[in-house]
């Protein structure tokens, strides 16, 4: 006999989102994929691989795992502004037609 769990969905529809909500939506989905690749490049690094650069020297060893920690943030920051900017127009046009309705589980 299958056991059934209740899912309870919650929607929120919005009329706008602001551009500090999208902007942090898109930061947070790239948290988890973003530090799993530094964290690959970092490993790889340690290991003697020339994947990290800085100054126009390979950075290799423990070093580069610290390094790519270090490179984590900005380039997470840098990569969510540039699909910040590619959302934005999108979905403020979608909202100008439609509401925005987001679907949370519990």
């Amino acid at each position: 006999m299958p056991i059934s769990h209740q899912t309870t969905l919650t929607v929120v529809t919005a009329r706008r989102l602001t551009a500090k909500s999208l902007y942090k939506l898109i930061f947070l989905s790239g948290l988890i994929p973003g530090a799993f690749f530094f964290f690959i490049l970092g490993i790889s690094a340690a290991n003697g691989a020339e994947t990290l650069r800085l100054n126009d020297a390979y950075v290799t060893g423990p070093s580069a795992l610290l390094l790519s920690a270090i490179l984590f943030i900005p380039f997470l920051a840098a990569a969510s502004a540039l699909l910040w900017l590619l959302a934005a127009p999108g979905l403020f046009f979608w909202s100008l037609f439609r509401s925005i309705q987001l679907v949370f589980k519990e």
